[in-house]
């Protein structure tokens, strides 16, 4: 189910309507971004509509390409890891995902996004899909049971590579994965081959 879907869904209950238990309550908390807490009788479903029009281009979607991530970057005095975390420029990804993306891209999540060459822009492009991809995969197989509090995202710890791995060796390099907060949430990487 689509975040569009699942609004859509919302919007067609009564104002007075708990969203029911078959609607994946974290595709609503998407759409409310922030807002953990059940969106009950939909009452911010406006605002929430008014944030997904504000949505960036989908990072799995075909118009994200290396060409549109390039153009966004070229731009951008924002640090990498932040104008990722930026769902305005892309929508799709989060903390983890960014994360492992740079990684994976061999980015510094410090550096500014003017400051890549195309061919490290491409990197990244190539890297935030791959990571996208693979996530998908691990994650829906076997598929998600959003009403069993315990299921989370069974295997995605398979494919991490740096996240929550702070002063474990890296998996490239050996160095010890450091960790900082940036703009309030945790970034993980290697100081040794993230550049």
């Amino acid at each position: 189910m689509t975040k569009l879907s699942a609004l859509l869904i919302a919007l067609s209950l009564p104002s007075f309507a708990a969203p029911p238990d078959w609607l994946p309550s974290a595709v609503i908390y998407e759409v409310f971004p922030r807002d953990f807490s059940p969106a009950g009788d939909l009452n911010g479903v406006t605002a929430g509509l008014d944030r997904l029009q504000r949505l960036g281009v989908d990072a799995l979607s075909p118009e994200f390409t290396t060409e549109f991530l390039g153009a966004k970057l070229s731009g951008s005095r924002t640090p990498l890891k932040q104008f990722l975390l930026n769902q305005t420029r892309v929508a799709g990804i989060g903390n983890i995902y960014s994360c492992e993306a740079l990684w994976h891209a061999k980015l510094d999540p410090r550096r500014h996004g003017k400051s890549l060459s195309w061919k490290e822009a491409a990197k990244l492009h190539k890297a935030i899909v791959s990571v996208l991809r693979r996530a998908l995969e691990c994650c829906l197989h076997p598929a998600p049971v959003f009403r069993d509090p315990n299921w989370w995202f069974q295997g995605l710890e398979q494919i991490l590579r740096v996240y929550q791995r702070e002063g474990l060796p890296c998996k490239r390099c050996g160095q010890p994965i450091k960790r900082w907060e940036q703009g309030g949430r945790s970034t993980y990487f290697c100081s040794h081959c993230q550049k």
